[in-house]
């Protein structure tokens, strides 16, 4: 194999799929990234047998061929090299590399020995705009359980139904659900759960395309496939039932606050300095004859914090009290410049909306019971 590549593309290459190449003691190749080169095109994978990684770009190949070498060290190799061409050959397991007055030699893997990453070639396609679901990512992805032992909630809830994808995650304390419009629709309701390293992959490979890029999922039975740019992803689903979240949303409510996000931000931080050690509770207060939100928090050991700002708030005065980390993830996910704090009573979840209607997306906070 001999082929020659701008450095440039070889850095983004390596860049999009090593994080998924890791140690691994019984399959120490696991951690190779593997280079196939064919006319013209140089394509790079890794996997760790739960998700595989293609990349592809252009390249002057002059002898096709395969080859494995040690990912991470290959990445650190490149980003050392000046910003001209890269050339590179094979010797048996040996890969040369040069570039200007620098030669490294890296021992590799034969490529036949590389587990295969399996091809979704048929199933339902699913496409929509790149951005539009990497901004969507942003506000779910933080709501996945870290807890593995259910591995249902350990995923993102993926329903493509007609010409809007959702996309929604919890962890049983918080829920946030996000509905992105599709290019073109879907005959057929589909439902999977996706793992969230998946979709971090995703944003990894979205930083390395055009904002314009059009994404392409396809859903096959146990697998789909995650295409945009040169990438494509490739990840098992995850089996079980997801929960039926929208039971718990509530359709009904007693008291509705519109706010500035940023101030309520800052009220939020004020507090989280002088909640109980291992509660991280603080105590909104809705007013609508000062309409006005209050915010409070006492420790014995470190005082009290009491402070407001103006609201508008319709429907009866109210309270609440709240985890402060999932209220500030909220706020903040809901980019919004205004949000609007929606509650039926105390002992009841709450939601948050953010005030702009290009974005169709809720977050849903269960209180801390008094």
């Amino acid at each position: 194999m001999k082929f020659s590549i701008l450095k440039e593309h070889l850095a983004t290459a390596l860049s999009v799929v090593t994080s998924i190449a890791s140690k691994n003691l019984t399959l120490p190749i696991l951690q190779n990234v593997r280079i196939a080169a064919q006319q013209g095109s140089l394509e790079f994978s890794t996997t760790n047998l739960e998700i595989g990684v293609r990349f592809s770009v252009r390249g002057k190949v002059d002898d096709g061929g395969e080859i494995t070498v040690p990912a991470r060290v290959f990445l650190e190799i490149v980003n050392t090299l000046p910003n001209e061409r890269i050339d590179c050959w094979t010797d048996g397991a040996t890969l040369h590399i040069t570039c200007a007055n620098a030669k490294t030699s890296l021992r590799g893997v034969l490529a036949e020995e590389f587990p295969v990453i399996p091809t979704v070639s048929s199933g339902v396609e699913v496409i929509c705009a790149l951005k539009e679901l990497v901004d969507a990512l942003g506000q779910v992805l933080f709501s996945v359980a870290s807890d593995e032992s259910r591995p249902e909630i350990h995923g993102i809830f993926v329903r493509a139904e007609e010409s809007t994808i959702t996309l929604a995650s919890t962890d049983s304390f918080r829920l946030s659900e996000r509905h992105v419009a599709l290019v073109s629709t879907v005959s057929q309701t589909q439902t999977r759960i996706i793992p969230q390293r998946t979709f971090q992959e995703l944003e990894r490979l979205a930083g390395h395309v055009g904002d314009e890029t059009v994404l392409k999922m396809v859903f096959g039975e146990n697998q789909c496939a995650i295409q945009c740019g040169g990438g494509e992803i490739i990840s098992r689903l995850i089996e079980g039932r997801y929960p039926e979240y929208s039971q718990v949303i509530p359709q009904q409510t007693t008291t509705t606050t519109t706010v500035s996000t940023k101030e309520f931000v800052g009220l939020v931080r004020g507090a989280s300095l002088f909640c109980r050690s291992g509660m991280n509770d603080v105590h909104c207060e809705f007013s609508s004859s000062k309409q006005e939100l209050r915010v409070k928090a006492a420790n014995t050991q470190v005082g009290e914090y009491d402070a407001a700002i103006s609201a508008q708030v319709v429907g009866s005065d109210n309270s609440i009290t709240l985890n402060f980390r999932f209220l500030l993830d909220g706020l903040n996910a809901t980019k919004s410049d205004m949000v609007k704090f929606e509650m039926t009573q105390q002992n009841n979840p709450v939601l948050l909306r953010g005030v702009d209607a290009k974005r169709q997306y809720l977050h849903l906070i269960m209180p801390i019971k008094q």
